[in-house]
């Protein structure tokens, strides 16, 4: 199976879950000899996120084991992801499927912290 081919495999589906990749954004493999996989996601929720300018704070256990820690705009050493300002954010995995989960998870957590935040600080899982 070509990278193509495994590309379509993983993001089957993701369209209907509000996820942009190919047509949902971009896929790009580092060559750097890391075998880092990195996704530009423009999902709606950190989208919203990406143009308050505010960072994400660390506040779904999910964050904490799949992501790191708190998401910011700038690669942090541990961190699988980083926001962009006004253009959504960047996840990280050892392959796609790592990726695509990066994704999945912080969504849901931009959603969450979109929820709570007008009725307080969210607090942070570390």
């Amino acid at each position: 199976m070509d990278m193509k081919d495994k590309i379509k495999e993983v993001y089957e589906g993701l369209e209907k879950e509000g996820y942009v990749i190919g047509d949902l954004g971009s896929v790009t493999v580092s060559s750097d000899g890391s075998a880092k996989v990195m996704i530009n996601m423009h999902s709606p929720y950190v989208l919203a996120l990406s143009c308050l300018g505010e960072d994400l704070p660390c506040i779904t256990n999910q964050m904490l084991s799949v992501i790191g820690g708190k998401v910011t705009y700038t690669e942090e050493s541990g961190i699988n992801a980083k926001l962009v300002a006004n253009d959504g954010a960047v996840c990280y995995g050892k392959n796609l499927e790592e990726a695509v989960l990066c994704c999945k998870v912080l969504e849901r957590a931009a959603m969450v912290y979109l929820t709570v935040a007008p009725f307080g600080d969210a607090k942070e899982v570390i």
